[in-house]
């Protein structure tokens, strides 16, 4: 039986993702026991939404006794960064897969990444705070009030969204990682983060609670639990509808894209949210959001 071949060239971003994960994705009973090829040769930069979701994709084809064969980026550059990333270590040690890839040169790590972190329950969460806090001062540097500030927003809007993965998703673990980038025309750092898992979703998440929604299309079910704060929960204050979003968007100027299933909703800068509809489906959920340093 001939593998499954998914890729993508130029850029691994929020933009290029359904190239990436759409010939898993789709539906066909014919495709369930194939091999698969993550096929990166063409990757010439990476986002961390592109990290977490190749990571998800990685996993679910792991679980699924898939043998996947990566095909690592051709440009020195991007296999530096993956490697700086901690992406190649850990996609390596997940069972079935095969491909190797060493870094290009032996120069210190970029200080402008969070690396990869890829966690399995909730018990990891205080450590992957405390780490990521480490790493915020790194990229942001210390000694300024404000930018203090803003670690502190940005790690507990990361806590608050790795405990929704586990208390809403039912994934088996999710994948988070960071960069801090610079505002071309503002010049003013920002920083973005990426969380994906390839769990349940938010649909059969919220679905057992909430039945009226199963009638509505992805997009809107994400939309009412954003704004409606609904949750799989019967105590109201238990479920953060995603609400975290909300603040942390209008807190800091920034930005968000969270898809689950065939469905986005997305936030721009000062923005009001805007629903999508996907051509293929993603199983669990993933989310981008890009917070301004002041």
């Amino acid at each position: 039986m001939s593998a499954t071949r998914s890729g993508v060239s130029g850029q691994l971003d929020l933009h290029s993702l359904e190239a990436l994960i759409g010939p898993l994705t789709r539906r066909g009973r014919d495709r369930a026991g194939r091999d698969v090829v993550l096929d990166l040769r063409g990757i010439q930069f990476v986002t961390p939404i592109g990290l977490v979701v190749a990571g998800a994709l990685a996993e679910h084809c792991s679980l699924q006794g898939r043998p996947l064969d990566v095909m690592w980026p051709s440009s020195a550059e991007c296999r530096q960064y993956i490697c700086d990333s901690g992406f190649a270590d850990i996609i390596s040690k997940l069972p079935g897969v095969t491909g190797t890839i060493t870094p290009s040169t032996t120069r210190p790590v970029r200080k402008t990444i969070l690396p990869l972190v890829r966690l399995s329950n909730s018990d990891e969460i205080p450590y992957l705070v405390r780490i990521i806090g480490i790493q915020l001062e790194k990229i942001l540097g210390t000694g300024d009030h404000t930018w203090t500030n803003t670690r502190s927003a940005i790690a507990s809007t990361i806590r608050e969204l790795c405990e929704n993965v586990f208390q809403h998703a039912g994934a088996g673990g999710c994948w988070i990682a960071g960069q801090r980038y610079r505002n071309s025309f503002s010049g003013r750092p920002y920083v973005e983060v990426a969380i994906a898992d390839a769990g349940q979703g938010i649909r059969r998440s919220i679905g057992g609670r909430h039945r009226e929604l199963l009638h509505l299309g992805d997009a809107e079910v994400i939309r009412r639990v954003l704004t409606d704060g609904l949750s799989r929960f019967e105590d109201r204050d238990r479920g953060t509808g995603y609400y975290v979003l909300q603040r942390a968007t209008h807190e800091l100027d920034g930005s968000f894209h969270l898809r689950s299933g065939s469905g986005a909703v997305e936030r721009p800068r000062r923005g009001p949210l805007r629903g999508i509809d996907k051509k293929g489906s993603w199983p669990g959920t993933y989310l981008m959001i890009r917070l301004t340093v002041r």
